[in-house]
């Protein structure tokens, strides 16, 4: 697949593979729809302005932002954990990083920035844009944090005929997992913790969507998320478990533990104190 920027006189052109669990009839489908970048804007501006400024949609990303593809290769990826952990350790330079920890921080940098934008891309708009990570580059800072997305909008037929619960299974398979795979590659209590705090985030802004989306769906979109052990799809749910009811509440089922990082304290209401 190749995509082309246009920016004012200038054209840019990049390709894109299919992801492998993309079918030919899918690739078919997916179709460059220049007014729903122009619609998503419109939407971020009106209920959060901030995405604007941090996904860019249909704007050419600069040299130096990288797909999924590149930032994962063991030494780019190792460069960016290592800068992040200079930066945290920076006051603390006896103390031994947790290399575990940092790593889940660095996700929740990542993914707290990618997934709220396109949670309400895909939840308040009737197109559904594809969701191949190729189509977006990300941008790291010099302590090796996600300063900045960019994003090529294509909008995906098949994805758009799913339902929410669909759509948003489909995000944590195609886009979350994705992400998490290649910095936790085997299960392990690490990967859990990761998982775990994706689901606070998924479902933290779920609240925030609260007034957008009727209190049905939202339970439905909760139940497809949490509560259900295989997706639309078939597979596996791998943020299964990653919350809990309690007293008619979704809450964490693991601590995330970051308070023991240098200059992290405890979250609010940690699931420690509500065992």
């Amino acid at each position: 697949m190749v995509i082309i920027y246009i920016c004012g006189d200038v054209m840019v052109m990049q390709s894109v593979k299919p992801r492998n669990s993309d079918s030919p009839a899918r690739v078919a489908q997916q179709a460059f729809t220049p007014q729903l970048a122009t619609g998503l804007q419109a939407l971020f501006r009106q209920y959060r302005p901030q995405f604007n400024d941090i996904l860019l949609l249909n704007k050419p990303p600069p040299a130096v932002a990288l797909t999924l593809d590149e930032w994962r290769k063991p030494a780019i990826f190792t460069s960016l954990l290592s800068a992040f952990s200079d930066h945290a350790y920076r006051h603390y330079p006896y103390q031994q990083p947790n290399q575990g920890l940092l790593k889940t921080l660095w996700l929740q940098w990542y993914t707290g920035m990618l997934i709220p934008p396109l949670m309400m891309s895909l939840l308040l708009e009737k197109r559904a844009p594809s969701l191949n990570p190729g189509l977006i580059r990300a941008q790291f800072n010099e302590n090796g944090r996600l300063s900045r997305l960019w994003m090529h909008t294509i909008q995906d037929v098949h994805l758009t005929r799913l339902s929410p619960v669909g759509r948003m299974q489909a995000l944590i398979s195609e886009v979350l997992l994705p992400i998490i795979k290649p910095v936790f590659p085997t299960d392990s209590a690490d990967r859990t913790r990761a998982l775990g705090n994706s689901g606070y985030l998924i479902n933290s802004f779920l609240d925030e969507l609260h007034g957008l989306i009727n209190q049905q769906q939202l339970a439905e979109i909760r139940h497809g998320c949490f509560l259900e052990e295989y997706g639309h799809d078939g597979r596996a749910n791998p943020l299964f478990g990653t919350l809990r009811l309690q007293h008619g509440q979704l809450i964490r089922s693991h601590c995330c533990q970051q308070y023991q990082l240098p200059n992290t304290s405890a979250c609010h209401g940690c699931v420690k104190n509500k065992a």
